[in-house]
């Protein structure tokens, strides 16, 4: 994660191991230097997360616990000033190497490993798009990926994953674009 001059790393596994852990650093390209900050609350890995104002926010991911992956669906929230992680609510659905992002300063998440894909591969199977409001801090479902109009070759692929990004594009590109027929 980048904010400002600073590169955020926030928990990981360890190789040999496979235990995930909390510690987090930053890197500042400015002074060519490491700085540890505040570990997370949760030990996790393959987490998702956005920056929002002077906040990060960590979400999902997995932690190895007794031999057995466990996906998670807990959030944390990074205060850049202070340097302290709080948790908030969780999300409706446990996933890890998902999206989050941020839309005109509303949270959503969606994508990656839910823990029923990892369970169960069906036909019937939907990816759900999660929202964040931070005044009733909850998580809702918002929308769900048509993952069904996929073929069935790619849904059975066991490692798939759906991730996504924002883009903003301004009124003035898309008006002065030529359809590619005309350019032809």
């Amino acid at each position: 994660m980048a904010v400002d001059s600073y590169i955020y790393i926030m928990g990981g596994r360890v190789k040999n191991t496979g235990e995930s852990v909390s510690e987090c650093a930053r890197f500042d390209t400015e002074q060519n230097k490491w700085q540890k900050i505040a570990p997370l609350n949760e030990a996790r890995h393959n987490a998702f997360g956005v920056c929002k104002n002077e906040n990060i926010f960590i979400a999902g991911g997995s932690v190895m616990e007794e031999g057995e992956l466990e996906y998670l669906r807990t959030c944390e929230v990074y205060n850049i000033l202070t340097d302290e992680w709080q948790f908030i609510a969780e999300e409706t659905l446990r996933r890890t190497f998902g999206s989050m992002v941020l839309v005109d300063e509303t949270l959503y998440v969606l994508g990656g490993h839910p823990k029923e894909l990892c369970a169960c591969l069906t036909k019937n199977y939907r990816d759900k798009v999660e929202c964040y409001n931070p005044e009733s801090d909850q998580w809702s479902v918002k929308a769900t990926v048509p993952v069904n109009k996929m073929t069935s070759e790619k849904r059975a692929m066991r490692r798939y994953v759906f991730q996504g990004c924002s883009l903003r594009v301004f009124k003035g590109v898309l008006t002065n674009l030529e359809s590619i027929a005309e350019s032809d």
